[in-house]
């Protein structure tokens, strides 16, 4: 039987979060922020356009999630709307599992890295989420892909295969 402790569904804004103004993000454009997403697409000559980013979240409410930049219109060109020259981050506030009982993690993600003339180096850039221990300065990687998935994927964890504080 789960029992939501903390969730976060963007819809208003979020409290607590770091969303695109952490200190060590290298981003030059395209860094997180919270926006009901403008769909942006690819639109290779002689062909039907592949989107990039989808029109719209993956919950009900204001149609607000986190994207990473986002496009001014459905026209702009895609690549004015993607992360630049380095990392943007995403980083919640602290909560506490310490004595529950199989605590889990649950998002849903959209991601892509691999359409348009300008990559040449197609699958190069990682998604990743990952979790610590408050005390602790080590990262462990809970998803990570090269892999695009033009989709809205769920995905959840046990948070007790990746922290010690989780474990009972």
């Amino acid at each position: 039987n789960l029992r939501k402790v903390s969730t976060t569904d963007f819809e208003t804004p979020a409290t607590g979060w770091e969303v695109g103004t952490s200190t060590s993000e290298t981003a030059t454009g395209g860094k997180w922020i919270q926006a009901v997403p403008v769909a942006s697409y690819w639109r290779p000559s002689g062909v039907s356009p592949y989107i990039q980013q989808p029109g719209n979240d993956n919950t009900t409410g204001s149609g607000s999630c986190l994207v990473t930049g986002n496009a001014s219109s459905v026209t702009t060109v895609y690549t004015n709307a993607d992360v630049d020259a380095g990392r943007t981050y995403a980083i919640s506030p602290i909560i506490n599992v310490e004595g529950m009982n199989s605590p889990v993690i649950e998002f849903y993600r959209w991601y892509g890295n691999d359409q348009g003339p300008r990559d040449s180096n197609p699958r190069t850039d990682a998604w990743q989420a990952q979790v610590r221990d408050s005390g602790s300065l080590i990262w462990r990687n809970v998803d990570y892909t090269f892999q695009s998935d033009y989709s809205w994927r769920r995905r959840i964890f046990f948070l007790k295969d990746y922290l010690s504080s989780a474990q009972k």
